[in-house]
């Protein structure tokens, strides 16, 4: 080896042991995490309330204690600073799963509470955004969260299982990005409320709030989130509950959802344009209650298929027809389907969408498949 090389790897290796270390190191025990993120109010001031998670002990003896506490600002970075006072340490973003804002401030516009999010560098965008109803952010996080170490976990986890029971239709903060941002779609949230059970107070999300631009302009319940849902694309595996007629059997059925496949296209008839959805439900038999009915005959089935796309076409034109002529808010982004599918008419429409979104014609038509009866297809057995 020549003796430049030499010097090169003696500096190398010199420079790397003097080098290392954690000069920015932070002791675990010194940080609050921030679980959840609360916005009471904006004006005249920001009203903050963060739930966090304070670590007690390190290693494997580590405590996690959730701790609620609430700052007033001019603005939401000074109330967030003004949370050190009290909390006596440094707020640690990174790990917020949901960010939850009032209804009163979400009539009043969005904005102004989520500009924070977008720009901190801190903050993740994988963030929920939720909207309370009924209650504040500050009830909702000195409510009992059931099965979890905070009311921000409990509210987390049952996001994630939304697809067992889909009354919610839920966005993470980089997809409010686009949808404020995207002409032709508009913003949706879920909402959260409380209920009691004996002496506890539970948060539980049910039905999803809906906004024009920024502004929240109503709500739609529990299984008119899950249609939306569906229509929206997301794969759900909810129950859905349809009251049949079939062979002088008369009744409420359960089913559960398989599979679910959306296609909307939109048409330009005769210079008029329309919009046609087609909704595919393969479905199991989940319940027959008191209902007498033999899977084993295929008319049978095949009646039921029919009743049951019936009833979902029904229940999908009537949520359409609200988010039309109730609300007025292309939550479904129709526009922006219409956009890239004929860009030189939304060039003469897009202006001009709002306007004429409500008076554009919106087909449904499902199809259903039966594909299971669960572990038997014949009647229960009773006895005389």
């Amino acid at each position: 080896m020549k003796r430049w090389d030499r010097f090169v790897l003696i500096m190398v290796v010199g420079g790397s042991v003097l080098l290392s270390g954690c000069w920015d190191y932070v002791e675990v025990e010194s940080l609050n995490f921030v679980m959840g993120v609360g916005i009471d109010s904006v004006e005249p001031e920001f009203s903050l309330i963060v739930e966090s998670i304070q670590v007690l002990k390190g290693g494997p003896q580590a405590e996690l204690v959730p701790i609620v506490a609430t700052a007033q600002g001019s603005t939401f970075f000074q109330a967030a600073r003004n949370l050190i006072n009290p909390l006596g340490e440094r707020l640690f973003w990174a790990h917020a799963l949901v960010f939850i804002v009032s209804e009163e401030v979400a009539r009043d516009g969005l904005l102004p509470a989520i500009d924070f999010v977008f720009r901190d560098v801190d903050v993740r965008t994988s963030l929920w955004l939720l909207i309370t109803k009924g209650c504040s952010p500050l009830d909702v996080f000195q409510t009992d969260p059931q099965l979890s170490d905070s009311v921000s976990t409990h509210l987390g986890t049952m996001i994630d299982a939304r697809a067992r029971n889909p009354v919610f239709f839920a966005q993470r903060f980089w997809e409010v990005d686009r949808a404020l941002a995207q002409s032709g779609l508009s913003l949706s949230a879920p909402t959260i409320q409380i209920i009691r059970q004996e002496d506890k107070k539970i948060a539980i999300i049910e039905g999803t709030a809906l906004f024009t631009n920024d502004i929240m302009v109503g709500w739609i319940d529990g299984i008119e989130s899950r249609n939306f849902s569906i229509l929206m694309g997301e794969r759900v595996a909810g129950p859905i509950v349809v009251d049949v007629d079939v062979m002088k059997e008369k009744g409420p059925i359960s089913f559960q959802v398989k599979d679910n496949r959306v296609r909307t296209k939109p048409r330009i008839e005769k210079g008029r344009l329309e919009i046609e959805i087609e909704v595919r439900l393969q479905l199991e038999l989940a319940e027959l209650g008191r209902l007498r009915i033999d899977f084993t005959q295929p008319s049978i089935i095949h009646d039921l298929e029919a009743q049951v796309s019936r009833t979902m076409e029904a229940q999908f034109t009537s949520l359409i027809r609200r988010l039309q002529v109730d609300f007025n808010t292309d939550s479904l982004g129709l526009g922006a389907l219409v956009k890239r599918t004929y860009p030189q008419v939304w060039r003469e429409i897009g202006e001009n969408w709002s306007e004429l979104y409500g008076t554009v014609p919106v087909s449904v038509r499902v199809v259903s498949h039966i594909i299971a009866s669960g572990v038997r297809s014949k009647l229960l057995p009773v006895r005389d």
